[in-house]
């Protein structure tokens, strides 16, 4: 896998090394703790969010540590199932990963983590055939992955700059997660070189998660690539949806009425990500003591919990936004401006019935039209656009709960 010179260099892990632990049970616990300070450490400097999560998931609910011939085993209790087949428990996870029998794998889509052998076999003796470039590694509970950190040296996986883990998130953020995964570093062109790599454990117990994780994968890089475009005709999807939205354009405010109207008044993003689950409910409260600006992907999150942003953002081009949209009643947001970039597709504005603030991203299409709108610098997600437009407002200190 290629990496990148500003991260550190790539540590060897040997399947020795790994499951080798001492025989006296107190000497065991001693060492799966020193693992997990020592793989804690790492995930506080690269995936902080995350670190803050597995320090509060608690142990033994549904899984527990287990030792089959002195090398660590995961067992869900309540199926009583072993994660891996004895005696050969790396062999085992080693052989369902060549039953895969991938080709060309340039993109890995780790579907399971389990104690993360399949993982650490893979990037020994299997990256390299595949060309992988990059891989995305999901697990749906956290337990899990906190169990992993104490039974196996992770920290080679936690500071490889080609691997990506998202851990415990709900399934209503898993499509905005992957789209901006996905436009980061274009990975989006590598589509016909995505390839999902089941563990066959995970998914045996969680089927209907790790599936709907498949699909929202695929949806998300199938509208990335019309998003972004990979042929003349897909990069004037914004030119064209900005002309059929004239009129929301003309009719409707511009951003630049509210620059600095907010100066020194606190401002909130709420995006997608761990520390959304961890502190949504510290917005309860806050709506007249700060401005909140929620993405598109947090606004059913947001509703559900009884807490109204004063704006929410969008700036897809395709379709994929009516997911995250959808369902939402008028009454519901009638106090909500919709601060849309008008790249949107024009049904998303007819779907969804809130007052309008135009935003416009710096792009050369809306200076051509002569329509002072104000123009922010926008990057390529929900989360970011939210921050400008706080920026705009001339809110400080601007907080951030989710991830941009």
């Amino acid at each position: 896998m290629k990496k990148r010179k500003q991260r550190p260099k790539k540590r060897t892990v040997k399947p020795d090394a790994i499951m080798n632990p001492p025989s006296n049970i107190h000497q065991v616990e001693y060492q799966e703790y020193q693992r997990y300070q020592k793989n804690l450490l790492a995930l506080k400097k690269y995936y902080p969010e995350l670190a803050n999560l597995v320090e509060q998931t608690p142990l033994n609910q549904q899984y527990e540590l287990i030792y089959t011939a002195q090398i660590p085993n995961l067992r869900h209790k309540p199926s009583n199932a072993l994660y891996y087949s004895p005696p050969d428990l790396f062999r085992d996870a080693a052989d369902q990963l060549n039953s895969l029998k991938l080709k060309n794998t340039r993109l890995a889509l780790f579907l399971g983590f389990g104690l993360g052998y399949q993982l650490i076999y893979y990037m020994q003796h299997v990256a390299a055939q595949q060309n992988t470039n990059f891989i995305l590694v999901l697990e749906k509970d956290p337990e899990v992955f906190k169990l992993a950190m104490q039974a196996v040296d992770l920290v080679p996986i936690i500071e490889h700059p080609g691997v990506k883990l998202l851990i415990g998130l709900a399934a209503e953020v898993l499509y905005p997660q992957m789209r901006q995964y996905l436009a980061e570093d274009s990975k989006y062109v590598l589509l016909k070189g995505i390839k999902p790599v089941y563990h066959l454990s995970s998914l045996r117990i969680d089927k209907d998660y790790y599936l709907n994780a498949l699909r929202a994968f695929k949806d998300s890089a199938t509208h990335q690539i019309l998003n972004f475009g990979n042929d003349p005709h897909d990069s004037l999807i914004g030119v064209e949806n900005m002309l059929d939205n004239l009129e929301e354009i003309i009719f409707n405010p511009g951003i630049n009425l509210l620059f600095n109207k907010f100066t020194g008044k606190p401002g909130i993003v709420v995006s997608t990500g761990p520390s959304l689950n961890k502190n949504k409910h510290l917005l309860k409260g806050l709506e007249d003591k700060a401005v909140i600006v929620a993405a598109d992907a947090s606004l059913k999150i947001l509703l559900e919990m009884g807490v109204k942003p004063h704006l929410v953002v969008a700036l897809e081009r395709t379709l994929g936004i009516l997911k995250l949209l959808n369902g939402i009643k008028t009454e519901d947001v009638q106090d909500v401006y919709f601060a849309a970039c008008p790249v949107i597709n024009p049904k998303v504005y007819e779907a969804f019935s809130a007052p309008r603030l135009i935003v416009f991203r710096n792009f050369d299409h809306f200076k051509w039209l002569g329509v002072d709108r104000g123009i922010l610098d926008i990057k390529l997600s929900a989360g970011n656009m939210a921050f400008k437009v706080l920026e705009a407002l001339g809110c400080n200190p601007i907080i951030l709960i989710g991830r941009i």
